[in-house]
């Protein structure tokens, strides 16, 4: 899984975002751990339905890795089935503990802001923006580069796209940009809003 993920990453890092899903698809039966991976990659591609067949995958296979069910109610939530959407973020939600800080020690940004866009697409949009707003800018982020503090605007960016608000989606996509402006994820959503926004 390692190695593959890791070709993987330096096809889309190239520019070649259809041969690494072609990477993921080919090593998601032996490797079934790439399959967050794979359906981010179809995500970032617009292609929606392929990016819920892996998340979905991932789900049954990999239930302890909750972007996949991040994943899936984004996808679904893209290709209009918003009660399928929900039907999976609450699944997701399901999977946390009900006292999240405390089981197994500190809880970190990245698992608040899955928990926070998991809220958001399961129904309770205002709620699942301010968690991962509490914690982007608690004592959990100063606000330097993180994988986590990137995560949290992809999300951010995404929940107020699902909103309706597309400029403040934007906003959001910009300034995650602007700490990581080499960012795949943040490209795409930034090219995405700018071209919803022409029309």
């Amino acid at each position: 899984f390692e190695y593959q993920s890791k070709y993987a990453e330096v096809l889309r890092l190239a520019g070649q975002p259809e041969k690494a899903a072609d990477i993921c698809r080919r090593f998601v039966d032996e490797a079934p751990g790439v399959c967050f991976f794979g359906g981010n990659i179809y995500y970032n591609l617009q292609r929606y339905e392929e990016a819920l067949e892996f998340f979905i995958r991932g789900m049954e296979t990999c239930p302890e890795e909750k972007k996949n069910f991040l994943g899936a109610a984004k996808a679904a939530f893209r290709l209009g089935r918003r009660k399928e959407a929900a039907e999976y973020a609450a699944a997701g939600l399901a999977t946390y503990p009900e006292d999240r800080r405390a089981a197994g020690g500190a809880f970190f940004l990245q698992d608040e802001v899955v928990y926070g866009a998991l809220l958001a697409l399961a129904g309770d949009f205002s709620d699942g923006i301010n968690l991962i707003e509490k914690e982007m800018w608690g004592e959990m982020c100063r606000g330097c580069y993180y994988r986590q503090c990137i995560d949290a605007y992809i999300e951010l960016s995404d929940i107020y796209d699902f909103m309706g608000e597309k400029e403040k989606a934007l906003e959001m996509a910009l300034k995650g940009w602007q700490t990581a402006e080499f960012d795949f994820d943040l490209i795409n959503a930034k090219k995405r809003l700018e071209e919803e926004l022409k029309c």
